[in-house]
């Protein structure tokens, strides 16, 4: 997917190890920074890297596009499903809810049979 040809220059400088902060110097000295400061070993590592980041960002497109369109479909077949609070409910229903919290009916007919209907934002 990727090769060495896809990575961008290194830019390295003698001064950039010239630090006094404590943890840079310490990370310095690591087997793992010494390993990775190796152009041979960033030619390898790096294009395999990417390439696991290119899978996992197209993996959770994947997954945002699905979670999108269920959204969509679950709030078009459940526009009325909405937990509000108890002013909220009594507006809605011209008071014919008791108070308390309202998570909403499967459907209008259902609504119907007690005497209530949608609110006219959902009809």
């Amino acid at each position: 997917m990727y090769s060495a040809a896809d990575l961008p220059p290194v830019n390295r400088t003698d001064a950039e190890r010239q630090t006094d902060h404590p943890l840079m110097q310490a990370w310095m000295k690591m087997r793992v920074s010494k390993t990775f400061a190796r152009d041979d070993v960033r030619d390898m590592v790096a294009p395999v890297y990417m390439g696991l980041i290119k899978e996992l960002d197209d993996q959770m497109g994947r997954l945002f596009q699905y979670l999108k369109e269920l959204h969509f479909e679950w709030s078009r077949q459940h526009h009325n499903r909405i937990t509000r609070s108890a002013e909220i409910v009594e507006k809605m229903t011209d008071g014919k809810e008791p108070p308390g919290i309202m998570i909403g009916f499967v459907d209008e007919d259902e609504l119907r049979k007690d005497g209530r209907s949608l609110p006219k934002h959902i009809q």
